[in-house]
C-alpha cells in the first residue's frame, strides 16, 4: 500500500470522526477504519484494490465533510453496492450495523 497516501487518507479520516461524529460513533468508526487499513496494508500497488480502496474511503471522507447533526450520519448502501460485497465484507457490514445499534441504544 501507498505508505504515504494510506496514512494520510486515515488521518483524514480520524479528523472528520473527531469533528462530525458523536463520542460512540467515533469510538466504534476509530476501531473500524483502523481494522481496515491494517487489514489491506500488504496490498501491492498497481493491482486493482488499492484505487478502488481508496476511492471509497476518500468518498466516506467527502460524505462525512458534507454531514451535519442536522442532516444525520452515514448514507444507505444501494442494492447495486450491496451485490458488489464479497461475503467477508457483507460479514462486516453485518456486524457494523449491529455494533452500530448497540451504541446508539445505549447512548439514549
Amino acid at each position: 500500500m501507498s505508505t504515504h497516501r494510506a496514512i494520510s487518507l486515515y488521518r483524514s479520516i480520524l479528523r472528520q470522526h473527531r469533528r462530525k461524529l458523536p463520542y460512540e460513533m467515533r469510538q466504534l468508526g476509530d476501531k473500524y477504519v483502523s481494522e481496515e487499513f491494517r487489514r489491506h496494508r500488504e496490498e501491492k500497488e498497481g493491482g486493482s484494490f488499492l484505487p478502488k480502496f481508496f476511492a471509497e474511503w476518500d468518498g466516506y471522507v467527502a460524505m462525512l465533510e458534507s454531514q451535519t447533526p442536522k442532516t444525520g450520519f452515514g448514507a444507505p448502501l444501494d442494492a447495486t453496492r450491496h451485490g458488489e460485497l464479497n461475503d467477508e465484507q457483507k460479514g462486516m457490514l453485518a456486524q457494523l450495523r449491529k455494533e452500530t445499534a448497540e451504541a446508539m441504544n445505549r447512548n439514549g
